[in-house]
Formats: structure tokens, sequence, C-alpha cells
């Protein structure tokens, strides 16, 4: 659920790229009403739905988390590392500032991981309860899961963010202007994640826009999504109306299951 920074007119805090006091227990509070008016609609869990602000860089480490706790082989997405605001060229001085001085403090109140990986800490346990044939075999699995870039299918409705979406959350430039308004079939590619692994992406046609449309594309999702891992649709937090995102989502759930 993107663009929760214009829920509240007048609740971001652009000195510090964060929403005011009142805003954010406001914006917290009407995202939980929209979560359950989608989840309802559709028969999903309201924990699969995660609001943020692509443009702002807002709870982006929330959403990844989403997705990799919902996501096939999510696993394979623990190492993303989202864009941070203070990152990005031309945002205020004292934002960037600000952001960076909260993230470092984030980050010496977490636990350092002891011990290695967490790839390493979950063979060191199964060695402890398989044999080592079986034990080899599950690495040999795993590695060839490893070895295939985690596919993701981008959708929603035109101008919900889903390019800034993808820059942000997977820190890449994708620019804008390769996926355009009027664009008829998917456009994927497959992109460099900063820790060196790998990640195909399919940005597709955005629906909603008349009945005729969304008949002609419908088949397209459906050949596109079924061999994804992760099916990632993006609604608009500031839109009122959300029944062809839920129409959507009943649809997803059908060609998924």
């Amino acid at each position: 659920m993107n663009r929760v920074d214009e829920v509240i007119p007048g609740g971001w805090n652009s000195a510090i790229n964060l929403p005011t006091d009142d805003a954010a227990v406001q914006i917290d509070r009407k995202c939980a009403d929209i979560k359950r008016l989608i989840a309802s609609g559709c028969g999903i869990s309201e924990t699969h739905i995660e609001h943020y602000s692509a443009l702002k860089r807002y709870r982006l480490e929330n959403l990844l988390n989403c997705v990799i706790r919902n996501c096939y082989a999510g696993f394979k997405l623990s190492d993303v590392q989202p864009k941070h605001f203070e990152d990005v060229d031309g945002v205020n001085p004292d934002a960037r500032k600000f952001t960076k001085e909260e993230r470092r403090r984030r980050l010496e109140k977490s636990a350092p991981r002891v011990g290695g990986s967490a790839r390493d800490e979950v063979f060191a346990d199964l060695s402890k309860v398989v044999s080592v044939g079986d034990l080899r075999l599950i690495e040999q699995r795993f590695n060839q899961e490893m070895e295939r870039p985690p596919t993701v299918a981008v959708i929603g409705q035109a101008g919900v963010g889903k390019t800034t979406t993808v820059n942000a959350l997977f820190s890449v430039e994708w620019k804008t202007s390769a996926i355009g308004v009027g664009t008829h079939v998917p456009q994927g590619r497959t992109v460099a994640l900063p820790s060196g692994g790998q990640i195909s992406v399919t940005d597709l046609p955005g629906y909603g826009r008349s009945i005729k449309e969304d008949e002609t594309y419908e088949r397209m999702y459906h050949d596109v999504m079924t061999d994804c891992d992760l099916v990632l649709l993006i609604v608009q937090a500031d839109r009122g109306d959300f029944a062809d995102d839920q129409e959507m989502i009943l649809k997803i759930k059908e060609w998924m299951s």
C-alpha cells in the first residue's frame, strides 16, 4: 500500500522525512482500516498487506520483511538492501542528516549476528538432526535454488508507484520512462542487487483503465504470474476505491493456486 505520505494532508515533516506524531497515528489507523477492507473483500490475511511510501523511503524495511515472509523461497531476498532516503539525490540536507543519524542509531541498537550467516546457522542446525548424506542432498538442492534468480511480477493501477517501489525496495535505477502508461506488453529484466545476486522483475501493464483492456491483459497476467515466486500488487493508500484491486487479488489467488 504505497503513498502513505499523502494520506494526511500537511502531515509530513519534510525536514526529517517523517510524519508528524499526530499524522503517524492517523496514518496507521487509516491504513489498518484499508487493510481490513481489502482483506475482507478478497479473503486474504491482513498480514499480506503492508503500508509504506516508496518516494519517501518510509517503512521499506517493513515492506521487505512482508515480501520475504510471504514469497516462495523468500530467503533468497534476505540480503536485499532497500535504498535509504539519505542516498537519494536532491533530498533536503536536514532530512538527509537526520535520517542518516537515525539509521545509525537503529543499527547500533540491533544485535549483531553471531556465528556466521543465516545459511550457515540453518545448516549447522540441520546437521544435528539429519544424516551426512541427506544434508549433502539438501545443500545441493539449496544451492541449485539459490542459483535461480527470484522472479517478481509487479502490478497495479497506473500511477500507483510501481517503478518507484522497485527502485526503492531493490536499490536499483529502473527509469520510469522505460515503462510508459500506455505499455501493452510485459516489460521484464534481470537486475543486479548490491549484494551481488540477481532478481528478475516483470512490470505488467496497469489494470482498471477500461473493461476492454482488462480483458485483453488477463491472459498475459495469468501467463506471467504462474511462473513467479512473488506477485507484488501495489495499491494507492490515498485512493478511496479499491474495488478493482480486490477483483485483481481474487484473480491472482485463482491463478496462483
